[in-house]
């Protein structure tokens, strides 16, 4: 535990290292701001097991819940759509621009469209992962 002001100091170093291409830092946290503000890659550890490392910028860009109008006939068992919710209609992708494409062209409407967290992303990544493994 470190105070506010020493933390900031801590990120501007970090991150000042961090500049050069050369430099590499590994780092253990749970806390979602510190991934946002330091990380460019993440690695999702479960047991003592590496389970998938991930550009954490491409993770935030691809995974989100969507509310839409309709889920098209053709995108009901489509990989893209990991879960369907209903009242509102959501669903949720890991594949978020492709599905976004297809959904347009299926004319289904995107009123909204919530990016995950961190913490969200990893807990349907490894439950993914378990999914395929059974």
């Amino acid at each position: 535990n470190v105070d506010m002001l020493s933390q900031q100091m801590m990120r501007e170093d970090l991150l000042d290292y961090m500049e050069k291409e050369t430099n590499t830092i590994f780092m253990s946290t749970h806390n979602q701001e510190e991934v946002k503000r330091l990380c460019d890659y993440i690695c999702f550890i479960e047991n003592g097991q590496i389970k998938g490392i991930y550009e954490k910028d491409d993770l935030q860009n691809r995974w989100a819940v969507l509310w839409i109008s309709h889920l098209p006939e053709i995108l009901k068992n489509d990989p893209r759509v990991s879960l369907i919710g209903t009242e509102p209609l959501q669903i949720l992708t890991n594949r978020l621009p492709e599905l976004q494409e297809a959904l347009i062209s299926q004319q289904a409407e995107i009123p909204h469209v919530k990016r995950l967290e961190i913490a969200e992303i990893m807990k349907y990544t490894l439950a993914e992962e378990k999914t395929l493994q059974s």
